[in-house]
């Protein structure tokens, strides 16, 4: 396992909160750098997060779209969210 259940669920419901429809596996299951690089049981965490590129870009001409400073405003908040975790984490586990 890539990633505990506990983790992916916790992400995904951080997304649909800032206004975003999220799921988990589908259309896609897994994927080849989270099967090398993610060990849930060793407490390393590996997940993939796919963004539909029309949300931030026009994909005919690659410009930015009125939404995509706060599409980048919303990675950012969910990126610094894991980060907090996985110090939480860390620490947790130098007790």
């Amino acid at each position: 396992m890539t990633a505990s259940t506990q983790f992916i669920e916790s992400l995904a419901e951080e997304i649909r909160k800032l206004g975003h429809i999220c799921t988990v596996n589908d259309p896609y299951s897994g994927g080849a750098p989270n099967a090398r690089y993610g060990d849930s049981f060793a407490g390393v965490e590996s997940i993939m997060v796919e963004i539909i590129k029309k949300l931030f870009m026009d994909v005919n001409t690659f410009l930015k779209t009125h939404d995509f400073d706060r599409v980048k405003a919303d990675v950012t908040h969910v990126l610094r969210g894991i980060a907090r975790r996985a110090r939480e984490e860390q620490a947790r586990r130098a007790r």
